[in-house]
């Protein structure tokens, strides 16, 4: 009885440390994903969509992650409770209640790392036509186009101003 009682501990220990252990990877993925939504909302044009795609995509992999995660430790602390007696059932139930709330952690660090993702894309789409406006007018064939038109005005009201002012 002490032998499974025992092995119930290791396990429900495990279990907590698997549980503790899912939630910091979730919270470092979700740093990440934040990390590379900033960095994509620093970037401009094409390459900024991408990277906040790119950003959206790793928040939504990083939660499914820790989904995964979550679930294994819940799994291993159902079956340390499964396993043991009263006093390891009672560690196992701990761990497992760790293990729920490393859970929850991890999902919430996973919806807010997909949250700042999204801003980061409608951040990125809103940044795109400003970038490319700007582009477009500090442009020296804009100059040019402008400058041509300027002058063909001037000298179109020079000719007919000419061509008015002697009668045929």
């Amino acid at each position: 009885m002490r032998a499974a009682g025992a092995e119930a501990s290791k396990k429900a220990e495990e279990a907590k440390l698997a549980a503790e252990e899912a939630g910091r990877r979730a919270e470092e993925a979700a740093r990440q994903a934040a990390g590379a939504a900033e960095a994509a909302m620093r970037a401009a044009g094409a390459e900024a969509a991408r990277k906040a795609e790119e950003a959206k995509l790793a928040a939504e992999e990083a939660g499914h992650r820790a989904e995964e995660a979550a679930e294994r430790a819940r799994e291993a602390a159902e079956e340390a409770m499964r396993a043991a007696g009263a006093e390891a059932a009672r560690k196992a139930e701990e761990a497992k209640l760790a293990a729920e709330e490393a859970g929850r952690r991890a999902e919430e660090a996973a919806e807010r790392a997909r949250e700042a993702a999204e801003e980061a894309v409608m951040k990125a789409e809103a940044a795109l036509p400003r970038a490319l406006v700007k582009k477009v007018l500090a442009s020296w064939e804009f100059m040019a186009i402008i400058i041509i038109i300027f002058l063909g005005a001037v000298v179109s009201a020079v000719l007919i101003s000419f061509a008015l002012s002697y009668p045929i």
